[in-house]
Parts: C-alpha cells; structure tokens; sequence
C-alpha cells in the first residue's frame, strides 16, 4: 500500500488480490450494458461513460458486488491511515459506473461536487498490441455519520 500526499491530496492506490478472477465477468457485464444503449451522448474525442446514459448502479450490480466490497474495505483502510474515527463512518455506495475509454478518447473535464472521496478503478489497461483501449469503472461515496463524506 501507499499513499502520496498532492497538493495536499492523499492519493491511495493499491493492486487488489485476486481481481484477475474477476476482470472477464466484469468486462462482459460493461460490454452488455454499453450495447444496449441505444443513443450514444458523447462524442467520438470523449470516452464512452455510463454515467451519461443512466448508467450509474454498478455497486448495486450482483456481477460487482466482489468490487463493491473490495473498494469498501480498501476505503477503510484509507480513511484509518488517515487517521479518522471508523467508528462513526459508514460507507455506502451512491453511484458507479462504467467508462471505456479507445485509443485518443479522454474523460471530459468534469467535478463531483458532492463528493469527499472519488474511486477509480481499471478494469481492463489495454497494453503492447492491445494499447487500444482502456476499461475502468468511477465513483464510490462514504457517508460519515455526523456530515456526509460522498466517493464520487
């Protein structure tokens, strides 16, 4: 595990156990879901994002649910690191989608005004030959008991 402080920004990041096991699930289920969108409401420079086309309850998704859990514990630790009381947090999914991003797309510039935390996590990082493309999913929110803590 590590954490880097920007700006003052700590950033954590860690490569989750055993997520090989479900990358194929996970990437048939946001394939499925892309497919039946029927207007696409990004344009061909921004990336494909689920939370656009109504998209955004992944966490609710029994195919994430593994995810759901792994980002909840790995928020724990993150906020215990941090120093706050566990205690008096719950930490609860608001919503989460999916983004898939090909070969010269970007995220569009955007903010998550509700949000205290933000999770991101990488599906699918296309590499080598497969550099085309890459496949994560956004959005996880904490709620603290006294005020609320949004990952979004």
């Amino acid at each position: 595990m590590a954490i880097d402080i920007w700006f003052p920004l700590a950033i954590y990041y860690e490569d989750i156990a055993n997520s090989a096991d479900y990358k194929n699930s996970m990437l048939d289920k946001i394939y499925s879901l892309k497919n039946k969108v029927v207007t696409k409401r990004t344009n061909d420079q921004s990336s494909w994002t689920g939370d656009v086309h109504d998209i955004d309850q992944l966490h609710n998704d029994v195919d994430f649910s593994w995810l759901t859990t792994e980002v909840k514990k790995h928020a724990m630790i993150y906020l215990k690191t941090l120093g706050l009381d566990l205690s008096k947090i719950d930490i609860y999914a608001q919503r989460s989608w999916p983004i898939i991003a090909e070969k010269g797309q970007s995220v569009s510039r955007h903010t998550h005004p509700n949000a205290n935390l933000s999770v991101v996590y990488y599906v699918s990082v296309g590499t080598g030959a497969d550099q085309e493309q890459h496949v994560f999913l956004t959005s996880i929110n904490i709620m603290n008991s006294l005020e609320a803590l949004v990952l979004a």
